[in-house]
């Protein structure tokens, strides 16, 4: 099976976005603004999921720019190594962000 033309688009933003965050060294405030500019970046809410959870060293980055509140966290991922829980927490963080683009 070939894959549909939004699953390509999202591929190719996923790409996009891993290469201006290179170029942003990690500053999704930045990487944020420059894609929250291109409509195409919604067309697939899978997108922020598939760049970060492909890079380990851009979901944490990703957390340390954009933490959960300390309870929330606690509660909902359950453990106590950092690491982990930066890991747990980014994956938490990247649903409410495709919640909010469903929601736009």
């Amino acid at each position: 099976t070939s894959p549909s033309a939004n699953d390509k688009m999202g591929e190719e933003d996923a790409l996009n976005i891993k290469k201006a965050a290179i170029a942003l060294r990690g500053d999704l405030a930045l990487l944020k603004a420059n894609f929250e500019a291109n409509e195409l970046f919604f067309i697939s809410e899978d997108v922020i999921f598939k760049t970060y959870m492909s890079s380990p060293e851009l979901l944490l980055t990703y957390m340390k720019i954009n933490p959960l509140d300390q309870k929330t966290a606690e509660q909902q991922c359950g453990i106590s190594d950092k690491i982990l829980v930066l890991y747990c927490e980014g994956k938490l963080k990247i649903e409410q962000e495709k919640q909010n683009i469903r929601e736009r």
